[in-house]
């Protein structure tokens, strides 16, 4: 079972939480980035999903934030503004993947694993 942090303010997130759910994993909710640095402080978690249409940060913004906190965590960033020049630059700000909504569950939680199995291979390299 992975921890999955969610980052959003929509009803959409209801969706995605209980798809996760199912399939096993335990999902944390923040609907704001203060809020979801307060959850990182203090829990361990697999992965971060980020709505990139949150107020304050779009999700290259969030994902420096992190970095800049020391937050070593994979981030799956979800937008509803899908283009190539949005998905390059959360590429390269360092999220590990970028879905457009509406996502099915389906192609959430291959998302998901797919994050899930990079991450794992990621700290299997470092140790």
């Amino acid at each position: 079972m992975s921890t999955i942090l969610h980052v959003d303010e929509s009803s959409v997130g209801l969706l995605l939480e209980a798809t996760l759910n199912r399939a096993g994993h335990r999902v944390l909710s923040a609907d704001n980035v203060v809020e979801s640095l307060r959850v990182l402080a203090g829990e361990i978690v697999d992965l971060v999903i980020y709505d990139d249409r949150m107020p304050g940060l779009t999700g290259s913004e969030f994902l420096a934030l992190l970095r800049r906190e020391q937050h070593q965590v994979p981030v799956i960033v979800l937008t509803d503004c899908a283009s190539v020049e949005h998905a390059v630059t959360a590429m390269k700000a360092g999220a590990v993947d970028y879905v457009s909504k509406p996502v099915t569950p389906q192609q959430l939680q291959r998302a998901v694993e797919q994050a899930l199995d990079l991450a794992r291979a990621q700290r299997a390299t470092e140790t």
